[in-house]
């Protein structure tokens, strides 16, 4: 083997360990800096807002519930697995006890919630915007003031 061969298969080696290293930081609960945090938070984001989203049309067009009703029984829906995920693998257990922990997500969960029917009732209910892209819009706003308040508040350490 050529020593070129050999510098090769070095740099590849240290590649798959620096990859290893970034798939460890991002995915592991162990590691609590902003960035990893962020990206397990938006993964569970998706997560829960498709569960969101689709339980939401399944009761406007399943169950033909009005979608403000629909909307806040999805959305509380998402927010009980949101939490459970948030405490078992985004966050990580924050510095307040697991009962006091589960009332101030659920809190700030509940704002989030307003600005969600707020978001909805706005572009569905005034602007006559289809309600699921509106839903879309309003998962975009709630998605950075629940990062925010689970990140600072909630979940700090």
């Amino acid at each position: 083997m050529s020593i070129k061969n050999i510098l090769i298969s070095k740099q590849n080696l240290e590649k798959d360990n620096c990859i290893r290293q970034l798939r460890c930081s991002l995915f592991s609960r162990q590691s609590q800096d902003v960035v990893s945090q962020f990206v397990r938070f938006g993964i569970s984001g998706v997560l829960t807002s498709g569960i969101d989203f689709l339980f939401l049309i399944f009761l406007v067009e399943i169950i033909s519930i009005h979608y403000l009703v629909a909307s806040a029984l999805a959305f509380t829906s998402g927010v009980i697995l949101n939490y459970l995920i948030s405490r078992s693998w985004v966050f990580g257990r924050g510095k307040f006890h697991s009962s006091t922990e589960f009332v101030g997500f659920f809190a700030t969960s509940t704002v989030g919630l307003f600005i969600n029917q707020a978001v909805l009732w706005m572009f569905a209910g005034l602007i006559a915007v289809d309600y699921r892209i509106a839903k879309i819009i309003s998962i975009c706003v709630v998605s950075g003031w629940n990062f925010f308040t689970k990140r600072y508040f909630i979940f700090k350490q």
